[in-house]
């Protein structure tokens, strides 16, 4: 399902008017990459799922995406599929419409093996701007999220959060580590700003403390987002 009708049957159907906007924000585990796949999606054959995606059909800063429901037991690499890429996302949507009658729409920004550092090539920094859509992080994660509200139907109650699933790379180099919390909460406030959203919640995932023994400076990273 991909035009603005299509959407509304599928929650006119369902009955549902508020809906909970999931950005999934940050690294490789909050692309959902580890959590459907194999037999796992498997499970999904044939199911009804109460979730839309909005997908980019480029990576660029064109308008070029729309909301489509995602399907049970397609490839990952095909607008809405379930594979390797609605992992995370869907288990919370699927936990909200379950437990709160509240269904779920996903907007995937989340890059893998990228940390909030300015002085990094790729870097989710507010004021990383080197002029590249697939570098400048932050501003590509403003464009989607942007792009995305806008093409909700006209109706629909909007709640929507922020899951920030990141830390890793930062917590490989002392520098970096060290400013994780200065540039994170710049980009909460940036972003609530950016968006014109000023009470937009982040539910921040912890970074294990076992997680990789190159990640000297894990502990300084989780502290800064506990604080």
């Amino acid at each position: 399902m991909s035009t603005q009708s299509n959407i509304i049957d599928f929650y006119q159907t369902t009955r549902l008017k508020t809906v909970y906007l999931i950005i999934m924000a940050g690294q490789s585990n909050g692309t959902d990459r580890f959590a459907i796949s194999g037999n796992l999606n498997s499970l999904y054959q044939g199911i009804q799922i109460n979730a839309m995606t909005y997908y980019k059909t480029a990576n660029t800063n064109a308008a070029n995406g729309s909301w489509v429901q995602i399907n049970a037991g397609t490839n990952s690499t095909t607008a809405g599929g379930i594979g390797g890429s609605y992992g995370m996302g869907l288990i919370i949507a699927n936990r909200l419409i379950n437990k709160y009658g509240k269904a779920g729409y996903i907007v995937p920004t989340a890059v893998g093996g990228t940390p909030i550092a300015d002085a990094a090539l790729n870097s989710w920094n507010t004021a990383h701007n080197t002029g590249v859509y697939s570098q400048d992080l932050y501003a590509r994660f403003i464009n989607h999220c942007t792009q995305a509200i806008a093409a909700i139907p006209v109706g629909l109650t909007l709640t929507p959060v922020v899951v920030w699933v990141h830390q890793e790379t930062d917590s490989v180099t002392q520098a970096y580590a060290n400013l994780y919390q200065t540039n994170f909460q710049n980009l909460i406030n940036q972003a609530r700003i950016d968006l014109s959203l000023p009470n937009l919640k982040f539910l921040i995932t912890a970074l294990r403390s076992d997680y990789d023994p190159t990640a000297l400076y894990s502990s300084t990273v989780r502290t800064a987002v506990n604080t």
